[in-house]
């Protein structure tokens, strides 16, 4: 078995931390980054969203390196990893 450490602020999941960097990158406004966490189904209200928008745009993430957490407790679960 090998471990390998992963800081806190790389722990985000790597798809929407990918995604959203490009989105970023390809000049998306407000809307197009309020879709996508939409999309993503982010539970939050509209404007939770649209500050979270703001938010990634003035500081986007950085790329995240998880998936899937495996959780194991009388059983393994695999759940998707989300922001």
């Amino acid at each position: 078995m090998s471990c390998t450490f992963i800081s806190s602020e790389r722990t985000a999941d790597y798809t929407t931390t990918y995604r959203l960097r490009e989105m970023i990158k390809d000049k998306a406004n407000e809307e197009d980054i309020v879709a996508y966490l939409t999309d993503k189904n982010i539970p939050a209200d509209e404007i939770t969203l649209q500050n979270m928008a703001k938010m990634i745009m003035k500081n986007p993430p950085k790329q995240g390196y998880l998936t899937y957490l495996m959780h194991c407790s009388g059983g393994c679960n695999i759940r998707e990893l989300f922001l």
